[in-house]
C-alpha cells in the first residue's frame, strides 16, 4: 500500500493482479498529521488491513517511531507502578499520584461477546464466529 498526496487530497494505492489503483480516502485533521508525517518520513510506515465494516470500508495502517525524550534529571528518575487485577483493570502509580482504571465495562464487553459466539456456537453457525472475529472495533 502507497500513500500519496495529491491536490490536497490523500489517495491510497493498492496493488493488484493486473495493475494499481488509487483510491481518494476522507481523513480526520488528527490522521492526517500522522499520514503527513508517514509522507515527509518522519514515522515509518508499517503493515497495512483492508477492511470493510456495516458497509464501509477501512485502511487499519501501522507506524513505527521513536518517541520524544525529554530531558530528565537523573538525580530524581521517575518510576511508575503498574497493578493488573480483576476488580480494577490497572492501578498505575507515579509518585503521590495513582490512577485507577476500572474493569467493569471490559468485563461487560467480554462477557457479552462470550454469550455471542456460545450462541452461534450451539447454532452451528460457525462462519457467523469467525466473520465477527474478523471486524475491527
Amino acid at each position: 500500500v502507497n500513500l500519496e498526496e495529491e491536490n490536497g487530497l490523500i489517495k491510497v494505492s493498492f496493488p493488484t493482479t493486473k495493475k494499481c489503483i488509487g483510491v481518494p480516502v476522507i481523513v480526520k485533521p488528527y490522521q492526517r498529521e500522522w499520514i503527513q508525517r508517514v509522507l515527509d518520513g518522519t514515522v515509518k510506515k508499517g503493515a497495512a488491513k483492508l477492511c470493510q465494516k456495516k458497509g464501509r470500508w477501512f485502511l487499519s495502517l501501522a507506524v513505527s517511531f521513536e518517541p520524544k525524550q525529554k530531558e530528565r534529571n537523573e538525580n530524581h528518575p521517575r518510576v511508575m507502578g503498574v497493578d493488573v487485577g480483576l476488580n480494577y483493570l490497572a492501578v498505575a502509580s507515579v509518585g503521590t499520584k495513582t490512577l485507577f482504571f476500572k474493569g467493569k465495562q471490559a468485563a461487560f464487553i467480554r462477557r457479552r461477546y462470550a454469550s455471542r459466539r456460545r450462541s452461534l456456537g450451539k447454532a452451528k453457525k460457525l462462519q457467523a464466529i469467525r466473520k465477527a472475529k474478523n471486524q475491527p472495533g
